[in-house]
């Protein structure tokens, strides 16, 4: 199992407003990836949807007063989901670009960790 915590910084407003934006994260979000190709000039369109409980077992977020902290532990069963089995990484990089959309707020990697 990998473990791997983001630490934003910011003041108390934009760490609160953050806070607020990650809490909406749920297991069983849906992230839509739609990829165009034209193959002999016909368009061809593939959406796969990518729940979130299907790549992580916990994501959690830690607010103190002028920092929060998002912390994602990737399910160990991600490996069986055969192409997409790294599409992990680009979840993380998904909400942390949406959350600092949304805020003051510029997140850089802690930390990672391997369990076994």
């Amino acid at each position: 199992m990998i473990e791997l915590t983001w630490v934003g910084e910011g003041d108390s407003e934009s760490i609160k407003k953050t806070e607020s934006f990650l809490k909406e994260i749920s297991l069983d979000n849906v992230y839509t990836n739609t990829a165009v190709c034209w193959p002999g000039g016909i368009k061809q369109e593939t959406i796969t949807k990518h729940r979130l409980g299907d790549y992580f077992k916990e994501i959690n977020i830690e607010a103190k007063e002028s920092t929060i902290e998002i912390t994602f532990i990737v399910n160990p069963e991600v490996s069986s989901y055969g192409r997409f089995r790294s599409y992990w990484k680009d979840l993380i990089v998904m909400i942390l670009c949406d959350t600092e959309k949304n805020s003051k707020i510029k997140f850089k990697r802690a930390y990672g960790r391997k369990i076994i």
